[in-house]
């Protein structure tokens, strides 16, 4: 047998059957985007931006959250691609 058909075999060997790849890791800026577009989501949901004396607890977290955003120009210009509902100021 050759090297690549021993390759093929061993791959194919059914104890192998339940190996997976680690998932790639999660850095800060993945966790921003994220967060940012929780925000996005809410603003094409609701019509509006979370206020402060919102209604519930999780917009007035939005609300701070996107504060916080706007208020770190680095943050914000990191973002400006992601900004579908034109939350950032340029």
């Amino acid at each position: 047998m050759s090297w690549a058909e021993d390759l093929i075999e061993l791959f194919n060997d059914p104890i192998l059957s339940d190996v997976r790849p680690f998932a790639p890791r999660i850095t800060s800026d993945d966790r921003l985007v994220e967060s940012f577009l929780e925000i996005c989501d809410w603003v094409l949901t609701n019509g509006c931006e979370p206020k402060e004396e919102g209604a519930d607890f999780s917009e007035r977290k939005l609300y701070r959250r996107l504060l916080s955003i706007r208020s770190d120009e680095e943050r914000s210009a990191f973002l400006k691609d992601y900004d579908t509902a034109n939350l950032l100021y340029y």
